[in-house]
């Protein structure tokens, strides 16, 4: 199922945050959004699942314009978990994931054995079935987050999007839900586009990444071709050295000192294609 964004122009009000952007998601891979706060990730995001209508240019998907697909139809294809997610009062989790079906459902039918195998499914990969009675409001931010995940992957949909996943986990929860989505991705074929803070987290896990920055595509490409010091120094501000990981080969981003505004490289937006470099 194809994702595309073709020369979006994305604005809250009068503010125009990104500009021009146009992304083709890699169908079936990990894909993962970096790139310093406020240069337009989530807004990326939001618009990719819809919930932000494009002042300009058009996201395409599986063929259509997203704008011209119904809700129903769009969340048959896609599954979103926002940055900021509220739940009704009280409700517990299990109520919470069971809203992930209703767009396979019809309200007057019973749930289908499809339903029910879904929902437990989903709860049992977050490890949140052992707090399907407590109510959502009484999780920790660990816990509720994964409750979220538990409700996009109840969809069943063969594109999943994720803002910032891993926010309030602690290690060990962060590397449960990432290796969640490389096992969704390995085994069902899943589609991932995540937006990550841990570049080293992002370089670990994603097949391919987008660099934002000024609410324009700086690159994109492969994280060995795209996570050099030059890069990190001009969109991130920071000196670093990047080595591959001993143990997995992955780029590993070591951190030195931050860089004065003066002396990073002006944004000159260029794409990176796989195994190329800057």
């Amino acid at each position: 199922m194809k994702l595309t964004a073709d020369s979006l122009v994305l604005a809250y009000g009068p503010k125009v945050i990104v500009d021009g952007v146009s992304i083709r998601i890699p169908e079936g891979r990990i894909s993962v959004l970096i790139g310093p706060n406020g240069s337009g990730k989530s807004t990326i995001l939001r618009a990719l699942s819809r919930l932000l209508k494009p002042q300009s240019g058009q996201v395409v998907l599986d063929g259509h314009s997203i704008q011209t697909m119904t809700t129903r139809e769009v969340a048959r294809k896609l599954a979103i978990l926002p940055q900021q997610s509220t739940a009704p009062e009280a409700i517990t989790v299990e109520n919470l994931v069971w809203y992930g079906r209703h767009p396979h459902r019809r309200a007057i039918l019973p749930p289908t054995p499809a339903d029910r195998r879904a929902v437990g499914w989903a709860m049992a990969a977050t490890g949140m079935d052992k707090f399907r009675a407590r109510p959502v409001d009484e999780l920790s931010g660990g816990q509720r987050q994964r409750a979220w995940i538990s409700l996009a992957l109840a969809q069943e949909t063969d594109i999943l999007l994720l803002d910032e996943p891993t926010t309030f986990l602690d290690l060990s929860h962060q590397l449960d839900v990432l290796e969640l989505c490389a096992e969704l991705n390995r085994e069902q074929g899943k589609t991932i586009v995540m937006v990550l803070h841990d570049i080293n987290l992002a370089a670990e896990y994603a097949h391919h990444l987008f660099v934002i920055r000024s609410g324009c595509l700086h690159t994109e490409g492969d994280p060995p071709a795209v996570l050099t010091s030059d890069l990190l120094r001009d969109v991130f501000g920071v000196e670093a050295r990047v080595m591959p990981h001993p143990v997995t080969g992955a780029p590993l981003c070591i951190p030195l000192r931050k860089v004065p505004r003066e002396d990073r490289r002006p944004h000159r937006p260029a794409v990176v294609e796989n195994g190329g470099s800057l």
